[in-house]
């Protein structure tokens, strides 16, 4: 009797469970299972110079869950605050950053009156912290944390959450998880991320970069810090890394390895359309001014509904000695030209290259919407640049003062003459161009005297070959001036 009476007491108090009769292992009751944590999630990596670092502020509740107070600590030698976000409907939320690396951030659901919002429950991301990464180079990776503070210097605590029941979860049984953030050290030169740095691959990706057709992850833009400025992936670090290349006698045989630029440029190769392009093309001169000599320029050009209208971009004679590169998506140009040659220094203002666009109704038909220039040590610049006015091409006028030229018949078949007209004796030259800026045939090339004119083209190449119908452009380049005729070949 003594025995059962103890076994009744040890039940009531929850001291004494009873066997099971099918045997099955005990569980607790579902209270004891709750939790309730607080973290950043996986360790992030990221590099010198991110702008936007995201960090998400995770909550895992077992019950739900209607306040949530946290006063996070970083390293703000390494992490400047952007913005705290939240990430879901509270009736209040609310953040302070004024004192320096530590953010203090206070969220409610159950504020009265209504609207009604329903309290945190189960595993979500309540809130982003949004970080630039603003530490010096350090020349090693470097691992940062984000933390969880009490200020010594308030009655209780500062990092807790209280449920719908009311009642309040502090640590040890609110888990309050450190988050770590790597900043990871550049490899400068390494743009395709393969741990070889300076390579022609990281040319090739760097300019297909600049023209469009390549994207880079955030890593791959502080590697392409190449002259470390601070500035990432700039035309100067483009300038900069193609002069290591071409000053490294090991790699400065495989220079033919990139993808040269031209200095006629049209947007398709398709010879259907390119028969259609009419000699009333007008063309814009993108004038560029700068107090040193340019190493190289880049533009982003948006073309609107006009995209179809652009027919071919030309880099002007005073800059021919550079490489230009272009490519066209999502109706914007991307336009770069670089100077290979360190020891040219001869550009420094004036006509860089021309757009030739057919005629529309929208005038001008195109915006630059952003350009980057660099002098030729792979340093940026600031320089100053204009759309110049626009020129007829077929409305060229024979002045002896102006440097000219012209095609009749054009089209043609067989052979056409080249007028031209030279404002001034001296060394000239003459030479035609495929539709992908490919030298076809070199008509002149020495001394002429002032005046007018006139060659014979016979429709053949330098090696004496037919060629194919298509546009091709006679290049009159002299006395510091070019001038470019279109001309069409049909067979």
């Amino acid at each position: 009797m003594k025995r059962a009476i103890i076994a009744i007491w040890l039940l009531v108090c929850g001291l004494w469970i009873p066997s099971q009769a099918n045997n099955q292992p005990y569980e607790p009751p579902p209270q004891l299972l709750d939790n309730y944590d607080i973290s950043f999630g996986p360790r992030l990596y990221t590099c010198l110079g991110e702008p936007h670092l995201l960090v998400p502020i995770n909550i895992s509740v077992s019950q739900p869950t209607t306040l949530v107070k946290l006063i996070i600590a970083y390293d703000q030698s390494a992490l400047t605050l952007n913005v705290v976000a939240p990430n879901m409907f509270f009736q209040s939320f609310m953040y302070d950053a004024s004192q320096q690396g530590l953010i203090k951030i206070s969220l409610t659901t159950d504020l009265y009156p209504p609207p009604v919002i329903p309290p945190i429950f189960g595993d979500t991301t309540f809130a982003w912290l949004d970080f630039r990464v603003t530490t010096r180079d350090l020349f090693f990776d470097y691992l940062t944390e984000l933390d969880y503070w009490e200020d010594p210097t308030t009655p209780g605590p500062d990092n807790y959450i209280a449920l719908s029941n009311n009642n309040i979860i502090t640590a040890p049984n609110l888990g309050l998880h450190i988050g770590e953030v790597l900043l990871y050290h550049p490899l400068y030169g390494d743009i395709n991320l393969n741990t070889y740095p300076w390579e022609i691959g990281d040319a090739v990706l760097f300019l297909n970069f600049f023209n469009g057709i390549a994207e880079l992850n955030q890593c791959q833009k502080a590697n392409a810090d190449c002259n470390r400025d601070g500035v990432q992936a700039s035309i100067a670090d483009l300038v900069y890394l193609l002069h290591r290349l071409t000053n490294d006698s090991i790699l400065v045989d495989d220079r033919q390895l990139l993808p040269l630029g031209n200095v006629f440029w049209q947007p398709s190769g398709d010879a259907s359309k390119l028969q259609q392009i009419s000699p009333s093309d007008r063309s814009y001169d993108i004038m560029v001014q700068s107090d040193v000599p340019l190493g190289g320029a880049s533009f982003e050009i948006a073309l609107g509904d006009n995209e179809q209208r652009l027919e071919a971009v030309v880099l002007d004679s005073a800059a021919d000695y550079m490489q230009m590169y272009c490519y066209i998506r999502d109706n914007r140009l991307k336009v770069t030209v670089v100077n290979w040659d360190e020891a040219n220094e001869s550009f420094a203002g004036g006509r860089l290259f021309t757009l030739y666009i057919a005629p529309g109704s929208e005038e001008p038909p195109f915006s630059i919407e952003s350009s980057d220039f660099s002098d030729n040590h792979g340093q940026r610049i600031s320089a100053n640049f204009q759309v110049g006015g626009t020129i007829s091409i077929g409305e060229i006028k024979s002045q002896e003062n102006i440097l000219t030229i012209s095609g009749y018949p054009n089209p043609f078949r067989g052979t056409t003459a080249i007028n031209f007209a030279v404002p001034n004796a001296g060394q000239y030259k003459l030479t035609v161009y495929d539709i992908l800026g490919r030298k076809v045939k070199t008509l002149l090339d020495g001394y002429c005297s002032a005046g007018s004119g006139q060659i014979i083209w016979d429709g053949r190449d330098d090696a004496g070959g037919d060629i194919s119908s298509g546009t091709y452009f006679a290049r009159l380049q002299g006395d510091k001036k070019i001038h470019i005729a279109k001309l069409y070949f049909l067979k």
